[in-house]
């Protein structure tokens, strides 16, 4: 939580001012777990969808100002312990087909 989610949202909060008088934006990184609940990785399932949660509020909240987004990219290195099974459903759902590297 405090990685994936506390950091994430004090530091957009206290660099607000600055992001405002420069333009600037805030991007935050999600995965698919945001989206789709991990079972064996809940903690981090629920502190990404959080991280998608705050980054939407936020947006919200620092509009016209400062943009902020997040990007969820796809399967890049998967979960420690996953079966060849889980790696297998993961990878299918990739757009290209294999994981980026």
């Amino acid at each position: 939580m405090d990685v994936n989610a506390k950091a994430p949202f004090f530091l957009a909060v206290l660099a607000y001012p600055y992001l405002k008088k420069t333009r600037g934006m805030v991007v935050n990184l999600v995965d698919s777990s945001a989206f789709t609940p991990w079972k064996r990785y809940l903690l981090h399932s629920i502190s990404k969808g959080i991280l998608a949660h705050i980054t939407r509020a936020l947006a919200l909240a620092f509009a016209p100002d400062v943009r902020v987004n997040a990007i969820a990219p796809g399967l890049v290195l998967p979960p420690e312990g996953f079966t060849e099974e889980e790696k297998d459903r993961a990878l299918r759902r990739v757009p290209l087909g294999r994981p980026g590297h």
